[in-house]
């Protein structure tokens, strides 16, 4: 019996002990990123059936338990996937932000008011030379101020797609670790029965890694494995991790795919979310919003300088859109911009006597082909205008030697009616298309005095410096507001997306934060505890040796009978 209370007291010692231990490995643990708190279970040892009944055999630490709240952490790695998109979605859009902005004089409201002033001020001047330098400075500034922009956007955009390469790259890391982990965590539960904590928290970290990069689901099978899927796509399946890639879309942005089936991985929330919403809505409607005013600024701009008159008139231009199909009538011939019925007029001026001969071209788009209209001027013409189409099928025009020519007619001032000079190019401000090509045209910037300031031949005509001056005024083709105005709402616009997507990031950290709270008071390690069981297990111990040593006593005594 004696020997029986030594194995009682020595197996008190023990369990204290190994109690003190778990409470030294929670306190080491005490800022380690994912450590869930660990708890000694005692439970007491089989008695003893003996006269006159069952005796104690003290006490045994029957296993060390993980304290998980599962519910909590279920609440939290939900609201954790949305705080991961809307963070990176405000990061984003606030990048959005900083390129729109209007930076006091360096923004694209002023370049577009410095540009049509500088029209008003070659109304005031149609014949000096630093008024048509001022417009070329101010064109300039405009159209590089807009692909500077769109430049910038596009960077974003970019930018974006790069992240996700990266998330994808990140995913796949995870996923790999997580199976080898389900291989560890097999070995030590299923084959030895004893509980992997340390291992499940380092697995439950990288799952909540994984988590809150996209939506993804897990579940566990009876060897204690982790099956982790998105969607339908699997992405560890017990020791095995499929990979993702990252391709490019029909719209040539980049999606994760399965690499095993090959199929999109649909995304619902997450960082990959946030990135790609912004990326596919956001920043891209900017980008097609500031296409929708550089298109139309270039054609509004454009049909108002085709149909003027330049300072001293052209020996030779040719246009910047190619007509793909010259032998069609006009309308299927190819041009973005299609022409009208109207007349096309062109007057020829001898440089010497100052004679002029002009002719008016009946159009009908619908009937007449380009081949058609450049058969009609050399006809009219007879060889002092010459048209053609140069070797990428854009519309040419020449002069004899000691001609030039402008578009209009001579006697009665009328101008361009059919819109085929814009169409095709010829006697325009701009070239391009959009906010990303948008340029000055060559001919301008090699010689200012071709800008069309007037619609007649007339010295000192600024009707046309003042129709272009007006354009700031007028409306955009087919909308209410004007083009500083619709510049003004695209920067209203992204500024109202970016303050709702960082008020969400600020309210979905808050509740994040709240349920951080509400798992770490299960699973966190409180040093106040700590201290409080380790001095209960000290004295438990310290008992036990006590009693080691009164049956020790006991023993001795007995021992001299």
């Amino acid at each position: 019996m004696a020997f029986e209370s030594l194995y009682v007291g020595t197996g008190a010692m023990r369990a204290a002990q190994g109690a003190m231990s778990v409470i030294g490995h929670n306190i080491a643990n005490l800022n380690t990123e994912g450590y869930t708190r660990q708890r000694a279970n005692l439970e007491t040892n089989p008695s003893l059936d003996k006269y006159p009944g069952e005796v104690g055999t003290g006490v045994n630490m029957a296993e060390i338990q993980r304290l998980t709240d599962e519910f909590s952490r279920m609440q939290l790695d939900t609201e954790n996937q949305k705080l991961g998109e809307y963070t990176i979605k405000s990061s984003l859009l606030s990048e959005v932000e900083e390129v729109m902005k209007e930076p006091g004089s360096g923004g694209l409201q002023v370049a577009l008011t410095d540009f049509f002033n500088a029209f008003h001020t070659l109304a005031n001047s149609p014949e000096e030379y630093g008024a048509r330098s001022i417009v070329l400075s101010k064109g300039t500034a405009l159209a590089d101020k807009i692909s500077s922009i769109s430049t910038q956007l596009k960077s974003i955009q970019t930018q974006a797609d790069e992240f996700i390469r990266l998330k994808v790259d990140e995913i796949n890391t995870i996923s790999d670790r997580i199976a080898d982990l389900n291989k560890q965590i097999s070995s030590v539960e299923a084959a030895e029965g004893q509980n992997a904590n340390d291992l499940r928290d380092s697995r439950d970290l990288l799952y909540r890694q994984l988590n809150k990069i996209m939506n993804v689901t897990s579940f566990e099978d009876s060897n204690k494995n982790l099956f982790v899927e998105a969607q339908g796509s699997v992405l560890v399946a017990a020791t095995k991790s499929i990979h993702l890639s990252s391709t490019s879309n029909s719209d040539g942005y980049q999606i994760p795919v399965n690499e095993a089936s090959g199929k999109e991985v649909i995304v619902l929330s997450g960082e990959l979310k946030g990135i790609m919403d912004a990326r596919d809505e956001n920043i891209n409607k900017v980008i097609e919003d500031l296409d929708t005013l550089a298109s139309k600024l270039i054609e509004e701009v454009n049909r108002l300088h085709a149909r003027g008159t330049s300072f001293v008139g052209f020996d030779s231009v040719v246009g910047n859109q190619t007509v793909e199909a010259p032998g069609v009538n006009l309308i299927n011939s190819g041009l973005a911009i299609l022409p009208k019925s109207g007349t096309l007029y062109i007057t020829a001026f001898n440089e010497t006597t100052g004679d002029y001969m002009e002719q008016g071209f009946v159009i009908d788009p619908y009937i007449d082909t380009m081949n058609d209209v450049i058969t009609d001027i050399n006809t009219a013409f007879g060889g002092r205008i010459v048209a053609s189409l140069d070797g990428e099928n854009q519309f040419s025009i020449d002069a004899a030697s000691g001609y030039k020519f402008q578009f209009v007619n001579g006697s009665t001032g009328d101008v361009d009616s059919t819109d085929l000079l814009l169409a095709t190019g010829v006697n325009t401000f701009f070239t391009g298309d959009s906010s990303f090509s948008i340029d000055i045209n060559e001919y301008i910037k090699n010689d200012v005095n071709l800008i069309s300031s007037g619609r007649s031949m007339s010295p000192g005509d600024n009707t046309n410096a003042l129709e272009i001056a007006k354009l700031n005024q007028e409306p955009m083709l087919n909308n209410s507001s004007t083009f500083g105005g619709f510049y003004a709402s695209m920067v209203s616009d992204i500024g109202t997306n970016t303050q709702a997507s960082s008020r969400n990031e600020e309210n979905q950290d808050s509740l994040v934060r709240l349920l951080e709270q509400r798992l770490t008071s299960t699973t966190g390690v409180s040093l106040e505890e700590e201290a409080s069981s380790l001095l209960i297990y000290q004295r438990m111990f310290q008992a036990a040796a006590k009693y080691v040593q009164v049956m020790d006593e006991v023993m001795g005594t007995l021992m001299q009978i």
